[in-house]
């Protein structure tokens, strides 16, 4: 008799132990699964082609060639901010531009902290557009401002007389800019921005390529210049398509 209450117990610890460590492990990879999930859905910081202290995070494209993206910006008078915008590529019209620190009264450490805070809100923007912000966001390599790729860009500064109501005199200044694309059939002009104020330089960052379509997004850094004189970063955004008779 005793001996069968012993084994009794044997079988009922082993099992309890055996249960324990099932348990230990579904746990543990319940963790993992979640630590690798919360990584993946954060936006990636985008490595600009030359030094550029604005911070880039694409976030995703639509099937109607929406492109979203928070730009950690510069402003006078404020420092830098985190701003959300959501653009059409084909006509470059900003659809929702969203100055996350005027809207919701509060500021953020990192970009990481702005996402723990306003996941949900950017999401729902996302979603209002059709955003699919679970596809990886591609560097396109083959255009360049030098000619030795596919496809090149070039900038042209637009000069205007400019009052200067500080020290009233009129100036010459670069008061906007063209950018164009070019390949082996022709070239064509994708943006006329036309500027208030004036600015230093423009110069390429690089570009993304849509995952639905023959379409990137091209980023260009440029130097306004605030009422002081002083150059300050800023980021713009240009729609191109790629498709054969996209010089037309």
């Amino acid at each position: 008799m005793s001996s069968k209450v012993n084994y009794s117990k044997i079988i009922i610890i082993a099992l309890s132990l055996i249960t324990f460590l099932s348990l230990l492990y579904i746990v543990k990879n319940f963790k993992n699964d979640e630590s690798n999930v919360t990584e993946k859905t954060i936006p990636q910081k985008f490595k600009p082609l030359v030094d550029f202290d604005i911070e880039i995070y694409p976030i995703g494209w639509s099937k109607n060639s929406n492109f979203a993206v928070i730009v950690n910006n510069y402003g006078p008078f404020r420092g830098s901010f985190y701003s959300l915008i959501i653009q059409n590529t084909i006509n470059d019209k900003i659809l929702e531009y969203i100055d996350f620190e005027e809207k919701y009264n509060e500021s953020y450490e990192s970009f990481d902290e702005l996402w723990d805070k306003r996941e949900l809100t950017i999401k729902r923007y996302l979603n209002e557009y059709m955003i699919n912000d679970n596809l990886s966001t591609v560097p396109f390599e083959r255009i360049s401002t030098n000619g030795n790729l596919d496809f090149s860009i070039s900038y042209r500064k637009k000069k205007e007389n400019y009052y200067n109501d500080i020290h009233d005199y009129y100036s010459k200044q670069n008061m906007g800019f063209r950018i164009s694309v070019s390949n082996g059939n022709g070239s064509k002009t994708i943006t006329r921005k036309d500027l208030s104020s004036p600015f230093e330089n423009i110069f390429y960052l690089g570009s993304l390529k849509s995952p639905f379509e023959n379409r990137i997004v091209i980023m260009s850094g440029y130097t306004p210049v605030d009422y002081q004189g002083d150059a300050y970063e800023a980021i713009y955004f240009s729609g191109c398509s790629l498709d054969s008779r996209w010089y037309d």
